[in-house]
Parts: C-alpha cells; sequence; structure tokens
C-alpha cells in the first residue's frame, strides 16, 4: 500500500501567504526514492489572503 503524506492546514496557509509558488515534495512514505512535486497554490487553491 502506497501513503503519501501531504503537508498539514497550517503549514499550507503559510505558504500559500508567504510562498505561493514554493516547490512541495511529497515522498512516498513506503519508498522515499518516490516524489511528487506540487506548488503551494496547489496545494492549497482557496487559500485566504488578505489583499492590501
Amino acid at each position: 500500500m502506497r501513503r503519501r503524506t501531504h503537508a498539514l492546514g497550517v503549514c499550507r496557509q503559510l505558504l500559500a501567504e508567504y510562498a505561493p509558488d514554493a516547490k512541495v515534495f511529497v515522498a512516498d512514505s513506503n519508498d522515499l526514492r518516490i516524489a511528487k512535486a506540487f506548488t503551494a497554490r496547489k496545494l492549497l487553491p482557496a487559500a485566504f489572503v488578505l489583499k492590501n
């Protein structure tokens, strides 16, 4: 069974606010050589962001 654990909500929110284009790598818990890359924006597409 392959499992991937994504960043938790608070971490995603901080990334979305301060580094929306940062790459986040998610590794397979059974084989750490297998990973996928996402942007913070893709992991939390409806993030709350204050507008100035």
